[in-house]
């Protein structure tokens, strides 16, 4: 049976196992499969941006103008998607160490915020290891579906062919 070949972006920190996986300098998010990526000659079909609570935490606050870059180049995808290592209910109990840091609550309405302004997907799992599942489902539904309007269309294409020589 074919599989998609996940790639991983060069720069993630903490990568999920997904297998077949290989490292790639992906223009947008940390994993996407091969054949959709985004890159040169590619269609950008699905790219999805992994966070922790304190990547997000930092997406929100001081990493603001950075984040909101990536969320851009995540919007020019069919889908972009981000996955939240937290859940909604961990993220309203989230209480800042430092002082003047975001709550839970502020954190929760920039979400909302950028999912409205960009139609970002914002995908809260309740932990890294849901969170990894939700990743190599989402990738595995994108690629099973793509490949199917692909034979589709191959299908409609051979269909045309095998009547044009009809009489």
């Amino acid at each position: 049976m074919v599989e998609p070949m996940y790639l991983i972006d060069t720069r993630e920190k903490l990568p999920y196992s997904l297998k077949p996986a290989e490292p790639d300098a992906l223009p947008a998010g940390d994993y996407s499969v091969r054949g959709y990526a985004g890159r040169k000659g590619e269609p950008a079909g699905i790219a999805i941006e992994r966070k922790s609570m304190v990547d997000l935490h930092g997406c929100c606050g001081r990493e603001h103008a950075r984040f909101l870059e990536q969320l851009q180049r995540l919007a020019e995808f069919k889908r972009g998607f981000v996955v939240c290592e937290t859940s909604p209910a961990e993220l309203l109990e989230w209480y800042p160490v430092e002082a003047g840091g975001l709550t839970g609550e502020a954190m929760l309405k920039q979400v909302c915020r950028w999912s409205v302004s960009l139609g970002t997907r914002f995908i809260f799992a309740s932990n890294r290891r849901v969170a990894a599942r939700m990743t190599r489902a989402l990738l595995d539904a994108f690629w099973r579906s793509s490949l199917r309007k692909e034979l589709d269309e191959m299908w409609v294409l051979y269909q045309k062919g095998s009547n044009s020589g009809q009489s």
